[in-house]
């Protein structure tokens, strides 16, 4: 079960061309001729977003760096691995008059992409949130509840290569 935030070039190219490679090689393994009970089957869960359970972690992250979500003032900078950049958001934001700004990390672990992305809201001035998941903090309850939602979904479905 690979974990991706979003829609995107690893879901859309490389997970399906892997689970294909993988699926041919299961056939040719496990042939109708020599098909055994216990086969193994495979199933590729969905991304984690977009959802409510991850805005609502992301929400949690933000709120552990004491920003209210709830403020009528607050601008938020969605920082990924996507453009716009973290500087370009910002920026804008004071642009149309934001005084009140702060960096939402859609990131599921520390890494270079979060750490340029927390160097450039520190610039600006601006508070960013952790990660999703840290080495040193349980990961928010509601992305543990998202990933096994994705889990009971993917096992539900009928599996890409299932048992002959």
């Amino acid at each position: 079960m690979p974990l991706f935030l979003n829609h995107g070039y690893h879901v859309g190219h490389n997970i399906p061309a892997v689970t294909e490679h993988a699926r041919r090689a299961l056939t040719l393994r496990h042939e109708p001729a020599h098909s055994h009970p216990h086969a193994p089957s495979l199933s590729v869960a969905a991304p984690l977003g977009p959802d409510p359970l991850l805005t609502d972690a992301i929400n949690r992250r933000l709120s552990e760096q004491s920003i209210d979500t709830s403020a009528p003032d607050l601008h938020l900078a969605a920082a990924s691995a996507t453009s716009p950049s973290t500087t370009g958001m910002i920026k804008a934001l004071q642009e149309q008059g934001a005084s009140h700004i702060a960096v939402a990390a859609h990131f599921l672990a520390p890494g270079l992409l979060y750490d340029r992305a927390r160097a450039d809201a520190l610039a600006a001035g601006v508070p960013i949130a952790a990660p999703l998941t840290t080495p040193d903090d349980e990961p928010p309850a509601e992305l543990v509840r998202l990933v096994l939602d994705r889990y009971t979904q993917a096992t539900a479905r009928k599996p890409a290569l299932a048992a002959a």
